[in-house]
Formats: C-alpha cells, structure tokens, sequence
C-alpha cells in the first residue's frame, strides 16, 4: 500500500502598505464633458473607495480587514509619488511599523517640501488624530480626524460642497448631468 501525504504550511506578515492614486481634475471634468460637480462627487466617491477597499488575496485565512490609519490628500500642478520614502524599508527601534512608517513619511515630505516646493493643499488624515504628520514641522496641512470631513475638506478644496454634489448623478437615458 503506498500512501502519499501532503503538508501545506501558510505563512502570516504584518506590513504596511503605501498606495498611490493621482488624479488630473482638467482631464476628469473635460472626459465628464465639463460637469465640475459630477466631477467632484467622483472624486469625493473615489477617496471613500480607496480608504476602505482591502485587497481580496488571503482573506479566508488571515481575515485582514485593516483601514488606513493615515491618508494623505493633496492638491498641487504636479502629481508626487512618495514611494521614495520607503527605499530604506521601515526598521522597528522605538516605534511600532505604523508609527515609524508614518514618521518615514514625513520626514520624505518635508525634505521634498524643503527642496522643491509645497503643495497648494494638503490634507492628512488619521483615525480620530491617531498619527500626526510632522507635527513638529509646518507642511501646510489641515488635520482631520474622520473620513467623512476629509472627503468634505477635499471637496471644499476643490471649490464644491460635498453635500450638494452627492446628489448629482447621470441620467443614462438622456445622457446628461442631473441633481436628485
């Protein structure tokens, strides 16, 4: 009798993870065929998507439903990546990964800040204030502690109130902006 056995071993990480998302406005509004407030509500929909979507790939096993504890929105000429900031990987010494991948940031910004130039608006938030971003040095940047005034507070950067372009929507039939 020949038996044949197979062990599977899966292993578990913790990590944070950086994402980017750039978004030209002139090119969103002119492929909305000019509509700023529709334009505006997709932007607003987009932030929500982006701080609560996981990726889908080992969630039956590790369950890892984690939310952002820091994003960083900002509104400026010239899209940044700040990818770089990560090129030394994050070491654990007194802080844990989140706290340290945060300051590693930071520090990145305000370097880049320093030797290039600032954003026109810079919005940063983290869960109820959780995290600062380089709280000892002024970015220019407004604080906000819940999801939803930073969607407001980036609307309102934009030029729209959030609560009024929720309610504009396409009409498939005739094909045209409207407000509900």
């Amino acid at each position: 009798m020949l038996a044949q056995l197979f062990l599977d071993e899966a292993m578990f990480s913790s990590a944070c993870f950086y994402k980017y998302f750039s978004v030209n406005w002139e090119t969103l509004v002119c492929n909305l065929k000019g509509h700023g407030e529709l334009a505006a509500h997709t932007i607003g929909a987009f932030i929500c998507a982006a701080a609560l979507v996981n990726p889908a790939g080992k969630q039956n096993s590790f369950a890892a439903h984690n939310l952002p504890d820091g994003i960083l929105v900002e509104i400026r000429d010239t899209p940044i990546n700040y990818a770089n900031a990560f090129a030394k990987p994050v070491s654990i010494d007194k802080r844990d990964i989140v706290s340290q991948s945060i300051a590693q940031l930071s520090q990145y910004i305000y370097d880049l800040d320093e030797g290039y130039y600032k954003p026109e608006k810079r919005f940063w938030f983290s869960p109820n204030l959780r995290y600062t971003l380089l709280a000892e040095k002024d970015i220019a940047k407004i604080d906000i502690k819940s999801l939803d005034d930073l969607i407001s507070k980036v609307i309102a950067g934009i030029g729209y109130k959030w609560e009024e372009v929720q309610k504009v929507i396409i009409n498939t039939e005739q094909e045209e902006v409207e407000t509900v």
